[in-house]
């Protein structure tokens, strides 16, 4: 499952058109789809039950962090810069990961056990945690193939998973189902995802296995630890609000929060997907040359703010016709939360950028060090505000974390940028388990090595701005749900 070498620019940049163009029909179509299916699904549960889904969303979204542990963006990285040990490395990390990933099951449905939720939060959680299962595998596959740079591949999955699950979950709740039976049709996703991503890699000869073995997992676990601690933090950051409010408010309350939540959720995709085209982009271009590497960085972060500012200002013309599709007879909170948290959007896009940059150049250290001290500081600022304003506190907290994040993560970008050259930080190594790291990455610090791997030849600029109008969501369930 090679990439092809010797490419044209010509052809680097028609490919680049071509998957932008796949990718883009993706969120565009479970978008379209999403907003009358949610307004359905919201009016046959209720505020009530439909806060208590989103409660057991929380606590799956929360304990999913140990389902990964920083593994996804040293294979993702690993892969992009030395394709002929990935192989190796995906059986690795999808051992590991389905290892965690048993973990981290127990421990969701525990935790709903001992906060004395109901019985209807407690099965949520536990069916919702079953399919973190199919999530780690099949995101392990679409990994290996964001690695590659097959970005086409990877919307046809998720569009197809995405699909399936939501037209099962609008039957569900037109028979009648509650929370939990709405639940059991988000497994639909993971399980679609994860068998179509391992049929499609078998298919193309690639050699699909698995490694077990604690010393084994523990070593990957150790060279991933950079990465770790900024999912951590970022997870932490992002749950805080599913964990906090309901304590706060009632539950019906979250619910409204939540569902206004929603639009700026589905537009996070964008500024998600934007680091998913350019985090292998810049590894690959690191390896080659520091100046195209740090171009295509700078260029990222600009389009990225340009697009998602765009669509901001589009979802906050949107936001009374959403709010009024979502709650007819009560949509002035809803309205609330849409037009103040959707300017997380183009905040989250130049975040989103400049973080993917760096780590794709190799500072994973510098982030780690950034991310500590901003993920501090709007914990402590959200924490604040939602004590004291409660849902609307929670939208500002989305808003601001957003350009404390900018604010720490900035320095290092610039100083990247500026001069220095793309490295590998002395902590990390991103050779796999069994893989002397004296190549790409070494323990040296130095520059990055020309890699000997045949590589395509460096695509243009007009390769990523044509791949930025491109979505991909990566994180809470690896398919897009809607």
């Amino acid at each position: 499952m090679q990439e092809p070498s010797g490419l044209t620019k010509r052809q680097e940049v028609r490919r680049g058109i071509v998957a932008a163009a796949c990718l883009s029909l993706q969120p565009l179509l479970l978008n379209v789809i999403s907003l009358p299916a949610l307004a359905y699904i919201i009016y046959k549960l209720g505020k009530e039950n439909y806060g208590q889904w989103m409660i057991a969303t929380g606590i799956v979204g929360a304990v999913s962090i140990l389902c990964t542990l920083g593994l996804r963006g040293r294979f993702i990285r690993l892969v992009a810069q030395e394709p002929e040990s990935a192989p190796e490395a995906f059986a690795e990390v999808l051992g590991t990961r389905i290892t965690l990933t048993i973990l981290a099951l127990g421990i969701a449905v525990s935790y709903s056990v001992l906060s004395h939720y109901s019985a209807v939060v407690i099965q949520c959680t536990a069916i919702a945690a079953f399919a973190m299962l199919f999530t780690s595998i099949g995101s392990t596959a679409t990994d290996l193939m964001q690695g590659l740079e097959r970005f086409p591949t990877v919307a046809m999955v998720n569009l197809t998973a995405g699909l399936v699950l939501t037209g099962l979950s609008v039957i569900a709740v037109w028979m009648g189902g509650g929370p939990v039976l709405v639940s059991a049709t988000y497994v639909s996703g993971p399980m679609i995802m994860a068998a179509m991503s391992l049929l499609i890699l078998r298919r193309q000869r690639f050699p699909v296995r698995i490694h077990f073995g604690i010393a084994r997992g523990l070593r990957l676990l150790h060279a991933s630890r950079q990465f770790t601690v900024q999912q951590i933090l970022v997870v932490g950051q992002d749950k805080a609000p599913a964990l906090l409010l309901p304590q706060l408010i009632p539950v019906g309350q979250f619910g409204l929060f939540a569902a206004g939540n929603t639009l700026v959720e589905r537009l996070m995709y964008v500024p998600d997907a934007l680091g998913t085209i350019l985090y292998p982009m810049v590894a690959r271009l690191s390896q080659q040359s520091r100046r195209a590497a740090a171009r295509r960085a700078v260029l990222g972060v600009a389009v990225a703010f340009a697009s998602c500012l765009c669509i901001a200002i589009v979802g906050y013309a949107c936001s009374d016709f959403v709010a009024r599709i979502l709650f007819p007879k009560s949509p002035a909170t809803c309205v609330t939360v849409i037009r103040i948290a959707v300017w997380a959007v183009p905040l989250a896009g130049v975040h989103s950028a400049i973080g993917y940059s760096l780590l794709g150049g190799g500072r994973d250290a510098a982030v780690t060090r950034s991310s500590l001290f901003a993920i501090v500081c709007s914990l402590a600022v959200g924490t604040f505000l939602m004590l004291r304003l409660g849902e609307i506190g929670a939208c500002w907290f989305l808003v601001a974390r957003q350009a404390i994040g900018i604010s720490f993560t900035l320095p290092p970008f610039i100083e990247m940028v500026s001069g220095h050259e793309f490295r590998a930080d002395a902590s990390v190594s991103v050779a796999p388990c069994g893989v002397d790291s004296t190549g790409p990455g070494a323990a040296s610090g130095g520059p990055v090595a020309q890699s000997d791997v045949p590589t395509a030849s460096v695509p243009q600029e007009a390769d990523f701005a044509a791949a930025v109008i491109s979505m991909r969501h990566e994180e809470q369930s690896d398919v897009t749900p809607v």
